[in-house]
């Protein structure tokens, strides 16, 4: 999915409250002339407040960009991709649309996998090529989950509700006999329900790792980007926070943060401020100079630099589970490191040989070298 320009956020936001703001405008009008124009102009600061208060997720959720993206889902099959496609149900009854990439020839053997959350706009049909990296290159399985609102899953999307997406997405995994091991991976708005659930105590014991991707502080601090007087606000002014500074300092579980160093839309000091005020004991942040916010997945190294960590989050994991059980028994080892395919495919191969999309030459760890 392309960049939402400025531009294209504000016209979708007027496409949808325009009816309302004419009625609003209409009746402020009157009220003026009725009243005075002292008492107007005070009305007019609340019903601007009272606007962006209510319609402030038209700026924040974009499911319907590109078009038709509510209404068609591209199939993992027209990238190579063995699924399944499931439908789970959320804790309030919200039906959910995802879809499980494993191995063929191998379907009931426990596998690494990857519960991926996407950005503010598209479908799970728009990560295909990047579900597909992390199943050819990395060797997981890989749980793509639509968010309430988003492609064909029910409901309107909301912080509250991509909460209880994600842990239907947990527990849906747990269920299953081919999972082992579940890492949690978010991109941009993606990233912050990911740290969100991987701060929750209730599932620290679930996650084996989480991986975020070109994310953010907070929305307050996002929204002050674009709209300098939105600094003014007090934060029970935005309805949906995603304040994932204040939830990173208890997370316990190995965390990786991947920061495109050019990302035009999210600084990537944000991604710096995260990874220092996180807690994790075993935690990474990998530099792409030339990623973009949604160009980074195609840097050299990427895929390396994450199958190299989940290998160590897994040892780190197990080790962990053993100590609070005081004993090892031969059974409970940790499941051997995800290993490349044999047929040695790369990056180029996945992208159909597109030299020209290959940006970026290295990459910086900051941390513990994992």
């Amino acid at each position: 999915v392309k960049s939402i320009s400025t531009s294209l956020i504000l016209r979708q936001f007027l496409l949808r409250v325009w009816r309302p703001i004419s009625v609003i405008a209409l009746v402020l009008c009157m009220l003026g002339y009725s009243y005075g124009w002292k008492v107007t102009i005070v009305l007019i600061c609340f019903s601007f407040l009272a606007m962006c208060y209510y319609c402030q997720r038209q700026f924040i959720y974009f499911p319907n960009v590109p078009i038709n993206s509510r209404s068609f889902v591209q199939s993992p099959s027209v990238v190579g991709l063995s699924f399944e496609n499931v439908f789970i149900q959320a804790s309030d009854r919200v039906k959910l649309h995802a879809m499980f990439i494993s191995k063929p020839a191998f379907p009931m053997q426990k596998r690494i996998t990857v519960l991926y959350l996407h950005g503010n706009a598209g479908n799970i049909g728009h990560q295909l090529i990047c579900a597909k990296g992390l199943h050819v290159l990395c060797g997981f399985n890989v749980l793509l989950l639509e968010y309430r609102g988003y492609g064909k899953s029910e409901g309107v999307p909301c912080e509250a509700g991509f909460r209880k997406d994600v842990q239907a997405g947990i527990e849906y995994l747990l269920s299953r006999d081919d999972v082992s091991n579940v890492v949690i991976f978010g991109r941009s708005i993606g990233g912050a329900v990911a740290l969100d659930i991987a701060a929750d105590a209730r599932f620290r014991k679930s996650l084996t790792a989480v991986i975020v991707e070109n994310t953010f502080t907070s929305i307050g601090r996002v929204a002050a980007l674009y709209l300098s007087w939105t600094r003014l606000l007090p934060p029970w002014m935005f309805r949906d926070k995603y304040e994932s500074i204040t939830k990173v300092p208890r997370l316990s579980c190995p965390s990786l943060f991947l920061s495109g160093e050019i990302d035009e839309l999210i600084p990537s000091s944000m991604m710096t401020e995260l990874f220092q005020a996180s807690s994790s004991p075993l935690k990474c942040i990998e530099r792409f100079p030339n990623g973009t916010h949604n160009t980074t997945w195609r840097s050299p190294k990427y895929h390396e630099s994450i199958a190299r960590f989940v290998q160590h989050a897994v040892l780190a994991h197990a080790s962990v589970e053993s100590t609070a059980h005081d004993v090892s028994p031969p059974s409970s080892r940790p499941p051997s490191p995800p290993q490349p395919e044999p047929h040695g495919m790369t990056l180029l191969d996945i992208w159909g040989g597109n030299a020209d999309a290959t940006p970026g030459q290295s990459i910086t760890i900051e941390g513990p070298r994992m």
